[in-house]
């Protein structure tokens, strides 16, 4: 087991010490969090803030279990990662038909990793996944190979016995790896043991094994990114912890938390974050587009270096697919993902599509060769990619500059011109459809939606899809921006009628009730609505205790404090003289 041992401190500490301190200051947990996770190995608040202090001066060494120490600077963006071991097996009995029995032993080592510090999933969950998982592999199986509805049977009763279990489960190994990598799992072991009656000897069948490794294969790939998935829910729960905790500084200098999150924006999940949240940010209008566009292009800069090294892992997961089916499901499940639909991503798209046209033509060239198709099936094959391609675009990214790429591929493909025309027509007119149905949907917005944040965040939406909106982009955003000022108009003008008139229709006591609650309201109106306010408060007061509480409240105002305003000043401070008079 490793251990962490910090200068000036005598006693040693289990190594996800470190890691949580680690998370911590680089705002990746909760203030909360970090005191529990290091309750739990038996630190207290204050020394769990040493250790942090510790942690980010670089104050430690790690001891591995040889004793062997490793510097701050060896696991400098590296997480400690657990290795676990499991053995899987499930037995299938069926005898009730004298000579149709059938008696199956499946056994299946591997292993897998997690992340030590991440209190989610733990240990027993993984467990559970990787039974009901492979147990759901098996059936599926069992379905496809053998024509055998082993969940039907089972739920009928009609199985003599079918267990599925796992046999062994433990920590082998720990080591440090980047925080970007992916989390890994290996398949080491199968064996498909299978008898026809309880008297025989079990046979041990290898191509049964080699049938069935794909589908144990490809859920351990999903176990393991269902690890990466719940590891990431959880900073990301915690990364709004933080937001929270963080919130009033924020608020006093949101701009410069902004730059210092790009800036240390090191995973997909924390690009994801900072979109999320600067995009509300401009939605709700807390910065203004301007900044927004600013910052924007900041993560834009930050987020290419983390999509330059996923397009690399994705185009090594492509360039292994061993034949067609396999490289679809890959394709499939990599435009499932929120990078792919993110419209950040969108100058990387190029990039994987280009790795998966290489390996498919790769794959059909070989076929060719190999005179397992002919090369007009192969063309059919490329057309047939194609129109599947369109209406994966439609269903995911629905993005014009996807599909007008897609036009430039049929360009430079091999297939007849007469096929490409017919294929750039048909993608044409899905673009002509997209753009149409953005446009007739924005003015409907524009025409019906009276909440300021849904518009806003639709001029949001158009900006960062401007393709999707070409035949009307200038003129429907034009349009919201009007009709944001047209509202904004309106609520100014609105709720500077009701203070006004609660403050008309109230007794002294009330009135400066009133002016003292409702003052910092009123300092966040625009000038000119705070202007008639205070005109009208000063019109209304009927003796000195009113007039003071209204004259606290306009000497923090612009109006007041900033010479350009001094016209408004001088009329509003004579109004005040006359009345003290």
């Amino acid at each position: 087991m490793f251990k962490v041992s910090f200068f000036g401190m005598v006693e040693e500490f289990p190594a996800v010490v470190r890691d949580i301190a680690y998370l911590r200051s680089k705002g990746m947990l909760s203030l909360t969090t970090f005191y529990n996770l290091m309750r739990r190995q038996g630190l207290k608040r204050t020394k769990a803030l040493i250790v942090q202090g510790k942690v980010e001066r670089g104050e430690y060494v790690i001891i591995d279990e040889k004793g062997n120490e490793i510097r701050p600077e060896e696991i400098e963006n590296k997480l400690l990662t657990k290795v676990f071991k499991f053995v899987w097996m499930l037995k299938l009995k069926y005898k009730r038909r004298k000579h149709h029995q059938v008696h199956i032993e499946v056994t299946v080592d591997g292993t897998v990793e997690k992340h030590e510090v991440f209190p989610e999933p733990i240990p027993m969950n993984i467990r559970d996944k990787i039974r009901d998982e492979f147990e759901l592999a098996f059936e599926r199986y069992m379905r496809e190979f053998w024509s055998i509805l082993v969940r039907t049977l089972n739920v009928k009763g009609l199985l003599d016995e079918y267990v599925s279990d796992i046999a062994e489960f433990e920590e082998i190994k720990e080591y440090y790896k980047e925080i970007n990598e992916k989390l890994e799992g290996e398949i080491t072991n199968i064996a498909f043991l299978v008898k026809r009656y309880e008297e025989a000897e079990w046979k041990r069948i290898v191509q049964y094994e080699r049938d069935f490794e794909p589908y144990v294969v490809e859920k351990l790939e999903e176990i393991i990114d269902w690890i990466t998935e719940t590891e990431m829910d959880f900073l990301r729960r915690e990364i709004e912890k933080v937001k929270e905790e963080t919130k009033s500084r924020i608020e006093k200098a949101r701009i410069d938390v902004f730059k210092t999150r790009i800036e240390r924006a090191e995973k997909v999940v924390d690009i994801k974050t900072i979109e999320k949240d600067l995009g509300e940010a401009f939605i709700t209008g807390k910065i203004t587009e301007k900044e927004y566009n600013e910052l924007l292009s900041l993560l834009k800069e930050r987020s290419a270096m983390i999509f330059n090294q996923i397009v690399i892992r994705w185009c090594e997961r492509i360039k292994r697919a061993e034949t067609e089916g396999k490289l679809n499901e890959i394709m499939k499940r990599i435009m499932n993902t929120w990078t792919w639909k993110n419209f950040l991503f969108e100058p990387f798209r190029e990039k994987v599509i280009e790795c998966e046209r290489e390996r498919r033509n790769e794959l059909l060239k070989e076929a060719v060769r190999k005179k397992e198709i002919t090369r007009e099936r192969a063309l059919k094959r490329v057309e047939s990619y194609f129109r599947r391609r369109k209406e994966e675009i439609m269903k995911t990214t629905r993005s014009v500059r996807d599909l007008r790429r897609l036009i430039t591929r049929v360009r430079r493909s091999a297939l007849s011109e007469e096929k490409k025309e017919e294929l750039i027509k048909l993608i044409e007119d899905n673009i002509e459809k997209i753009q149409k149905e953005s446009c007739e949907t924005a003015w409907r917005i524009v025409e019906t939606v009276t909440d300021i944040t849904k518009l806003r965040n639709k001029y949001y939406e158009i900006g960062n899809n401007k393709q999707n909106f070409e035949p009307c982009y200038d003129e429907i955003r034009k349009a919201i921006r009007s009709k944001i000022q047209k509202l904004r108009r309106e609520d100014y003008r609105r709720r500077a009628d009701e203070i006004i008139n609660e403050f008309k229709e109230s007794e002294t006591f009330d009135r400066i009730a009133i002016v003292n609650r409702e003052c910092s309201n009123i300092l966040m109106l625009p000038l000119t609505v705070q202007y008639r306010v205070f005109r009208e408060f000063i019109n209304l007061v009927e003796n000195r205790n009113e007039l003071a509480a209204i004259f606290n409240c306009l000497k923090d105002s612009p109006i007041w404090t900033e010479p350009k305003y001094s016209k408004w000043k001088s009329r509003l401070k004579k109004m005040i003289e006359e009345k003290r008079v």
